[in-house]
């Protein structure tokens, strides 16, 4: 139990046993949040809400959710699609199109096959999570 978050329940709330508030904030998966939210400490932190850019510029992320609790921020994104099978030894990537991959794939049990990933020229969206400090660094789109 954390001395100093207990003096402080106890403090806020001194006609209910500290125990059993300890208890529950103990059982949060951040107690020094849940604290601060019982005591009415408990402050919003900035969030970038707009479209930001990865490190590299890569990527443009769209803000989703903030988890307080973990400190997270969701967000969305589009990934490029690909397909993938095996081939035979000696194939690129710049040997298969989408036109011929069903025809130049082979079984997994072939011998001296190589795996490749072939884009399809198609994106997807899909989500990820960053810490918000992390969410807070990136250049806004």
């Amino acid at each position: 139990m954390n001395k100093v978050l207990a003096e402080l329940v106890k403090v806020k709330f001194p006609e209910v046993p500290t125990a059993l508030f300890m208890e529950v904030i103990e059982a949060t998966p951040n107690p020094e949040l849940a604290t601060e939210i019982l005591c009415g400490l408990y402050e919003e932190p900035s969030i970038q809400q707009g479209p930001v850019y990865s490190k590299d510029r890569t990527k443009r992320f769209r803000f989703g959710s903030y988890n307080k609790w973990k400190n997270q921020v969701s967000v969305f994104f589009m990934e490029n699609v690909s397909k993938s099978s095996y081939f035979p030894k000696g194939t690129t990537e710049s040997d298969v199109t989408m036109e011929t991959f069903d025809s130049m794939k082979v079984s997994s049990n072939t011998p001296d096959c190589v795996y490749l990933y072939i884009p399809t020229g198609t994106q997807r969206e899909a989500t990820t999570t960053f810490e918000l400090e992390t969410w807070n660094s990136f250049d806004p789109a």
